[in-house]
């Protein structure tokens, strides 16, 4: 880094002029390359980029991911290793075979088979891929992750099948190979197994905290919108509440207040949006003036309808 890009900050950060002009700033100056070559002799840090799936453009948890790789390669570069970062692709599996089945309106394995052909199927599966892999690159490129871009590992170059089928052929030459039987989950309709995280390996059974929360109207004095949240914690935070405008409401009334243990929404800041109108601010509420159980509640709770 020279002297002539270190100063004062201005008074006003721009995050998008900023980001371009540092990495206008490295690809001019060829940062990265020379960062290589500098550490060429050193001590080896071999990192495997788990790849990620290319079904579509990332996302931002496939960006965060590599963020964090990129904190790693550059924490042991900075220790003075010449570190290995080449970057994958996993390109292979039913989701892109799905994908381009629905872009070529294929209604089975068999319209693969007989309409379209397996040759030109696999070609546009590869297509679809390769189309996501340069999507995911420049968003990588974009994010500042330093990788070996020019030289990454795609699942269908030919290179990277033939080193699986020498790595199956080494584990038969040392008898770790077995053959067996397996129950597998099946896809009938795509007539192929299925991995156990596309059924339900990722899917478990969980209990979870849910709670009802009344929100008083602006303009209906005893009128309430009644709202149900499964995570109760962010009500503090919450800055208002959306009712759908082309979905109906239904009023209803209670004759016996039930006592529930629910927060004091009339302490919590609402404000609607989209609908009725609730308090942005409101007094806490003066429980003094509640009325004996066996009296007549005269409020009633809105409660809204979008099933």
């Amino acid at each position: 880094m020279t002297r002539r890009i270190v100063g004062k900050l201005g008074r006003e950060y721009e995050p998008q002029k900023s980001e371009e002009k540092i990495l206008a700033w490295w690809n001019s100056n060829r940062t990265y390359l020379k960062t290589r070559k500098k550490l060429l002799n050193r001590r080896k840090f071999y990192f495997l980029d788990g790849p990620p799936y290319v079904t579509n453009p990332p996302h931002v948890g496939t960006a965060y991911n590599k963020i964090l790789k990129d904190v790693a390669i550059r924490y042991w570069r900075m220790k003075g290793y010449n570190v290995r970062d080449q970057p994958g692709f996993d390109c292979h599996g039913l989701p892109i075979e799905l994908m381009v089945e629905k872009s070529l309106k294929l209604a089975s394995k068999k319209d693969i088979e007989n309409v379209l052909g397996t040759d030109r199927f696999i070609e546009e599966c590869k297509k679809y891929a390769q189309s996501n892999v340069e999507a995911q690159t420049k968003i990588f490129k974009d994010v500042g992750v330093w990788m070996d871009w020019d030289r990454p590992y795609i699942t269908y170059h030919d290179d990277y099948v033939e080193s699986v089928w020498w790595t199956i052929q080494k584990a038969e030459e040392k008898k770790l190979l077995s053959k067996g039987l397996k129950v597998v989950h099946w896809c009938p309709k795509d007539e192929t197994a299925l991995a156990g995280y596309e059924v339900t390996d990722e899917y478990r059974i969980v209990k979870d905290h849910s709670i009802y929360v009344k929100l008083p109207l602006i303009d209906r004095p005893g009128e309430y919108i009644l709202i149900w949240t499964t995570t109760p914690w962010t009500l503090p935070a919450n800055m208002g509440v959306m009712v759908h405008p082309d979905e109906d409401c239904k009023a209803t009334t209670r004759s016996r207040p039930r006592k529930a243990r629910v927060p004091n929404s009339q302490d919590i800041p609402w404000k609607g949006v989209g609908g009725d109108q609730v308090p942005a601010t409101a007094p806490r509420r003066d429980r003094s003036q509640d009325q004996p159980e066996d009296a007549q509640d005269s409020t009633e709770p809105r409660v809204c309808h979008n099933d």
